[in-house]
């Protein structure tokens, strides 16, 4: 009875956690993605995405060219980063 009990709350623990990873991956998904939830620029070329490198795990990123300047946050370490601003010729 007691092994069924520890079962129970172990299955319920583990689902629990998989709902909030994929709810927190789900919500970078949205801030990192062209377009965002709302549907908004969903027809944003490739070129408007700024690349760069997570400084927490040097995972690689993308990020649309209006977040210049602004702060990140990395999906896999969930570290902050710096968002470069761009830098257009001849200015």
């Amino acid at each position: 009875m007691v092994l069924v009990l520890v079962l129970v709350i172990a299955v319920a623990f583990a689902g629990v956690s998989l709902y909030m990873r994929l709810q927190r991956q789900a919500r970078a998904r949205s801030q990192m993605a062209p377009g965002g939830e709302d549907g908004k620029g969903a027809s944003t070329p490739p070129a408007s995405l700024i690349g760069l490198k997570c400084p927490g795990c040097g995972q690689n990123l993308k990020v649309r060219a209006e977040l210049a300047g602004k702060n990140v946050v990395c999906p896999k370490c969930r570290q902050q980063a710096l968002v470069p601003a761009i830098k257009v010729a001849g200015t």
